[in-house]
Parts: structure tokens; sequence; C-alpha cells
């Protein structure tokens, strides 16, 4: 049998009726239908009030949209709040994006088109690149803009195919777990924040409050650490932001900063804001740093130190004041793999090193030297020479005297 009920045209095989049309009890094969959605449940009871229509329906609930589609054992339409609740055991299949959420209660806004929810249990995403499994209390959705938005914590997995997975889009959402036991994955990323905004027509992201970010290699020693206060991307502009308390670690290398910008397209990382990088044993600070990243690892492949950068090597142990000191105005550095292989200092460059045979015992003597530029080449770390360009000067210092090469100079 047909009924008219709000704005859906229902089916049934059978329903029980009041005399004043107020109240109703459908069985069977229920089906309620608009222009955009189809709901399917095995029982439902309507009824209707001075201020609205209210549905509660029962047994294998399914809402089909036009790119995703609801199930559960419980639902309610609420034409008064103009909303839908699907409970108990819920699954959100969206085909667009190939994922799949699971929770016990959703709730959408059928004026608003916003799917919500307070009890998110886990959500899996596919494209060719990664598998992502999403962890975290709440959310809210906008269809119409395609914005997702966490207000709670939320903990993200992603784990990266040896080659990309060109069949995503045809995977149904509910068997992605089955399809990446097929795949071989060789790198695992957790990233997490307390805040999160992600609209992915226009693929602008930000997350705030305790961002951080591990990657892990499966194939080799290779790990990346990430923290900050927020982060801010943005796919039209292809640059993103991260703001207060950066950090990045990534073998030999820690920086850390209050402000970095990583422009992809150029594939260069600016860390602002008088940052400090700790490399291997070695210390750089400037006003800030370009470094030039290399595509298949994302390691160094230069970098330039603007605004008095000074280069202070970590000392021996037992010789805790003895720094090898370079500095400028300008310092360009150059990396082999993972080691710094070249160092040009520029514009009244400086540079004071300790002399000593053997790494055990202490310095016989230190050399301060003066020069428009210094060129240094190294080989696995350990300088191999070094050359000195314009206006040079040197002051050798000898035993006793070696610690007046770290005193400033009068120029």
């Amino acid at each position: 049998m047909d009924i008219e009920y709000d704005i859906y045209r229902v089916k049934c095989d059978s329903a029980v009726i009041n005399k004043d049309m107020t109240y109703a009890r459908l069985f069977r094969n229920i089906q309620f239908s608009d222009t955009s959605r189809t709901i399917r449940c095995k029982s439902a009871t309507l009824s209707k009030t001075p201020n609205g229509n209210m549905a509660y329906l029962m047994g294998d609930i399914r809402i089909t949209e036009k790119d995703f589609y609801i199930t559960g054992k419980e639902a309610s339409m609420n034409e008064i709040t103009d909303r839908v609740s699907v409970s108990d055991s819920v699954i959100v299949k969206y085909f667009k994006f190939p994922s799949a959420l699971y929770c016990k209660q959703l709730e959408l806004s059928t004026g608003e088109e916003i799917v919500s929810s307070e009890s998110v249990d886990s959500v899996h995403y596919i494209d060719s690149l990664r598998y992502y499994k999403l962890f975290t209390r709440s959310f809210s959705y906008d269809l119409k803009k395609e914005k997702l938005v966490f207000e709670t914590k939320f903990d993200l997995e992603a784990h990266e195919f040896s080659e990309p997975y060109l069949k995503f889009r045809q995977t149904d959402p509910a068997k992605i777990l089955s399809v990446i036991k097929k795949l071989k994955i060789v790198k695992d990323g957790y990233f997490s924040a307390n805040r999160g905004t992600f609209i992915f027509d226009s693929v602008d992201i930000e997350t705030t409050g305790k961002c951080s970010f591990r990657q892990y290699d499966r194939e080799k020693a290779d790990t990346l650490l990430f923290n900050s206060d927020r982060i801010i991307y943005s796919e039209k502009a292809q640059k993103g932001d991260a703001v207060g308390n950066v950090m990045i670690r990534q073998d030999k290398m820690t920086i850390e900063t209050k402000h970095a910008s990583y422009y992809q397209l150029d594939e260069i990382v600016k860390f602002l804001d008088k940052p400090v990088v700790t490399y291997d044993n070695n210390t750089i600070t400037g006003d800030s740093i370009e470094l030039k990243i290399g595509k298949k690892d994302f390691y160094p492949e230069t970098a330039v130190i603007y605004g008095n950068p000074v280069f202070r090597s970590k000392p021996e142990p037992d010789f805790p004041d003895e720094i090898n000191i370079l500095k400028g105005k300008l310092m360009n550095l150059w990396f082999s793999g993972k080691d710094i292989s070249k160092i040009i200092v520029s514009k009244e460059a400086e540079g004071v090193y300790f002399i000593r045979k053997e790494r055990s015992k202490t310095s016989e003597a230190s050399n301060y030297l003066l020069g428009d530029e210094m060129v240094i080449n190294l080989i696995d770390g350990k300088i191999d020479n070094a050359s000195i360009k314009g206006g040079c000067e040197g002051v050798y210092y000898p035993d006793k005297m070696k610690k007046e090469a770290l005193k400033p100079k009068k120029k």
C-alpha cells in the first residue's frame, strides 16, 4: 500500500491507521522515498502532532543518498527539528571518497545536510597511495561544503603502499580492510591533534592543539617526527604552515622554531623566527633557514641560513669549552646523502677551530680565521679541506692562550 507522509511517498506491505489519521503502524518491506533520499526498514510508527510529523523506524535501517548510505537497527525522523537519527551498530558507507564510518549513533540534519555523531568508533578510508584509519569521539560533516570538523581529539593512521593502488575508487567501503591485506605497506604514519577542519573539495586543512606526526619506514631505519601547536594547509596555494613550538626530527637532524612554511611546488621549507638546528654533533642558528627538500625521502639537499648564521660544533665531553665556530652574514650548506658535504660562509666570515692531534687529548692550540668568504669541504661529516677568499686574516693561539680565539674581535 502507498501512503503520503510529509515529503515522503511511503510503501509497505500492510499498515494500521487510526481514524483521525494522526497515528499509523507500518509492517514489512517499508520504503520512504523523496527526490534525493530513500529509507528502508522492517517496521515503523508514524505520528502527527500540532508542531509536525514524527516517525520511529525499527529493523535493518538503510538510508540511501547520492554518494553514501547509512545502516543501523533503529532510527527516528523528526519534522520538528528537521533531523534523522540512526542508532545501534551504525555504519556509513561513503562512495565519492571510499570510506566507512562506524559509530553507535548518527544524526542527519536534513535541512542543513550535516551528518554528525558523538559516539564514533572508527573511520576507514583508502586512496591510490595510502590506507587511513581514524579514531575520535565526535565529528560533523557538511555534505554541501564537503567540510569535516573535529571538535575533540582525533588520532589518524596512514599506511603507505609500495605501489599505487589504481582500483581504489571501485572498492566497497565495507571491504577496505580486506583489500589492504593484499597490499604491501612500506611506511606507517601517525597523526593526532585536539581539533581539526578538513575541506575535501578545495583540500584546505587546519588542525590545532598538540599536533603531532610520526612516520616509520618498514624497509629502512628512517623515522620522521613532527610537532607543532597549529597546522594550516591549502591545496590551492600549495603551501603549508606550522605555527607554535614547531619541532622536526629526522635521523641526524632536529629543527626547532616558532613558525615553519612548506612550499610544495618548490619543495622548499622555510623556518622562521630564529630557528635552531641540531645536526649530528653540530648546532646551527640564524634569523631564518631555508631547506631544499629531496623528492624521494624528504631529506634536505641544500640549506641557506640568513641573518647572522652561526655553526657550532659539539665539543668533546672532556673539553666542553673547546667549540669550533663558523659565522657570517650568510651561510650555504650542501648535503650528500644525510651528511653535510660543503659549507660556504659569506660576508664577514669568521671561524674558530681547535687543533687536536688525538681525540682523547686536550687541544694544542687554536686558530681564528677571518675573510670575505670561507669554503669548507667535508667527507663523511669531517673536514677534508678549507679555503678563504678575500680579506684573509689568521691568528694562531698556542696552548695556554688557545681560548682567546673564542673572545669577540674588534673589526
